[in-house]
């Protein structure tokens, strides 16, 4: 199963991730400077991102699901209009996990077994069920401090502070949210199909803790200090960043030098039923603000928009765009996050839901963000504000240090060697 080439072993590696193209996008990073280092490496993730996987030599394999057309539903939608509370998220995104549980379970078995090692994202764990049967080296992936902590409160809460306690206790009651509804399904598998012991009322998380698997953070230590509280297999290696290589278009370099540098607005893969809405709310900010647009028809069908105030791009390198903005409007995705925190640029968070609101929080605390602002609360009023707010030359100068910090940090290359030391020991 293993064969040498050279120096270097070809381990058979998969890396499973599901979730939208943010949550793709650093792992697809990883496996390209895994592969260069030597290791045989399959992407397995939802079919809507085969070519981008394969366009980076990288093998890919699929798994059930497609998230653009997840958001798309009338119940998804009402989920990013309405910004339900941490319960009624819960409750509505695990009606959806738990029948999508056999199927990935059904897709996931058959690629884990021709794996000599897995990486994988917390979504996508029955890879690490199946590897306490057959022993493959497995390594657990996270973009967001996922783990316990009195530091702060669990990420998809809305909480500042606890303290020591509290912020431990919701940790606690999140790893619940998520595993109760699942309970019954998992040890069903476990014990039916395994022939592994059920994991009962309190779930994995102490068999995690006890097994010390190694967790490799792909986020900034520069926006979310590693909590001392940590244990040592949780590794805090820096962002995982992937440009696509394709330069601005020569409009966009020319329209770009023909004024001030401008302000961008786009929400990754968020699909609102009211796309038109945010786009008017969002020219509107700008012409009281007095700003130059840029706007990501990413997120909306953007129609009759001509102004030479407003420039509309679409799948627009972000690492090429954001460093020639003046500040940056998106969605809180920890990706969008910290490609505009590296840019050096002033960025703000209008968050739908999971760990949105937590990044935009990050960026206000760290001192490069203008407060967050809920998309309930979305007008042109309260953005026009928040435009004022990112254009404090405070803010400017604290962006600046921070991307500067940002960019000297070498997230791929410390997961690279820490993953090939790992393996090689296996």
């Amino acid at each position: 199963m293993v064969a040498k080439n050279g120096d270097a072993w070809l381990m058979r590696t998969t890396i499973f991730t599901v979730g939208s193209r943010g949550d793709v996008q650093p792992y697809v990073a990883l496996g390209t400077a895994l592969a260069r280092s030597g290791l045989d490496v399959t992407v397995a993730t939802h079919e809507p991102f085969r070519e981008f996987v394969t366009d980076r030599g990288l093998t890919f394999a699929p798994l059930p699901g497609d998230p653009r057309a997840l958001l798309a539903t009338e119940e998804a939608q009402e989920l990013l209009r309405t910004g339900l509370g941490l319960i009624r998220f819960a409750r509505r995104f695990v009606a959806i996990l738990e029948p999508w549980f056999w199927r990935l379970v059904d897709a996931i078995t058959p690629i884990h077994e021709q794996s000599d090692a897995v990486l994988y994202s917390a979504l996508a764990f029955p890879t690490w069920h199946l590897a306490q049967v057959d022993r493959t080296p497995t390594i657990q992936l996270s973009l967001q401090p996922l783990l316990p902590t009195s530091s702060f409160p669990a990420i998809t809460t809305a909480f500042q502070s606890l303290g020591p306690f509290g912020n431990r206790m919701t940790h606690g009651i999140n790893q619940q949210l998520f595993w109760q509804p699942l309970r019954t399904a998992v040890d069903r598998w476990r014990t039916r199909d395994l022939g592994l012991p059920p994991q009962g009322l309190r779930g994995p998380y102490r068999e995690l803790s006890a097994k010390r698997e190694p967790i490799l953070h792909g986020f900034s230590r520069h926006l979310v200090t590693p909590p001392s509280d940590w244990p040592d297999h949780a590794i805090v290696t820096g962002p995982w960043p992937l440009s696509d290589g394709l330069p601005l278009t020569e409009q966009t370099v020319a329209w770009l030098a023909d004024g001030p540098a401008p302000v961008y607005v786009g929400f990754g893969s968020m699909r609102d039923s009211e796309s038109e809405r945010l786009a008017d709310i969002a020219l509107t900010a700008a012409e009281r603000a007095d700003v130059r647009l840029v706007l990501d028809a990413g997120w909306t069908e953007l129609q009759g928009v001509s102004s030479d105030r407003v420039r509309v791009v679409s799948g627009t390198d972000h690492s090429r765009l954001f460093p020639h903005m003046s500040a940056v409007v998106h969605h809180g995705g920890a990706g969008t996050t910290h490609t505009a925190a590296s840019a050096g640029v002033p960025s703000m968070a209008i968050p739908y839901f999971a760990d949105q609101p937590f990044w935009g929080k990050r960026l206000e605390a760290v001192g490069i963000g203008a407060p967050p602002l809920p998309r309930r609360e979305l007008d042109a009023t309260a953005l026009t504000e928040r435009i004022s707010i990112l254009d404090r030359d405070a803010l400017r100068a604290r962006a600046s240090q921070i991307g500067e910090a940002m960019r000297s940090e070498r997230g791929l290359e410390t997961a690279t060697a820490f993953v090939v030391r790992r393996l090689g020991r296996a």
